[in-house]
């Protein structure tokens, strides 16, 4: 029993740690490099009513995890995989159906609505031009975004 831990204190150990962390490490998601200042991130594949997330590499060396989805009329549109109020605990979102929910306070966003947000959790949205089955964005406003990261 003397070289044995408790599994107990095991779980309560790595809570502890995950906590003071902000939790456990997000998933990495696809790199989409910037050309000519630009994002482009073929929606094509994305379905109404659903969402892919993706990550862009900003100069500040960290990730920019962004949210491209559709709306259930078939309106692509972009925010980052953060809020203004949850981001510093760097725990973004997690898709549920037609929803993405805070990893954090557990809100739920129906993707419909998520450009409005709601409370004080609301996603950061991110503006976009729809050209065909493409989703541009700005690189600048990725690189802005780099803070809540």
């Amino acid at each position: 029993m003397g070289d044995r831990i408790a599994p107990a204190v095991l779980l309560t150990t790595l809570l502890a740690l995950f906590a003071g962390c902000g939790g456990p490490p997000k998933t990495t998601y696809p790199v989409l490099q910037e050309k000519g200042g630009l994002v482009r991130v073929d929606v094509s594949t994305i379905d109404s009513g659903s969402c892919r997330f993706f990550s862009y590499p900003s100069k500040s060396g960290r990730p920019v995890d962004y949210i491209v989805y559709k709306d259930s009329a078939g309106t692509a549109r972009a925010t980052l995989d953060a809020c203004r109020t949850c981001y510093r605990w760097r725990r973004g979102y997690r898709p549920e159906g037609d929803e993405v929910v805070c990893t954090k306070c557990d809100m739920r966003f129906p993707l419909d609505r998520l450009a409005e947000g709601t409370g004080s959790c609301v996603p950061i949205s991110l503006p976009a031009v729809v050209e065909g089955d493409t989703l541009v964005l700005s690189a600048s406003d990725l690189e802005e975004g780099a803070r809540y990261f």
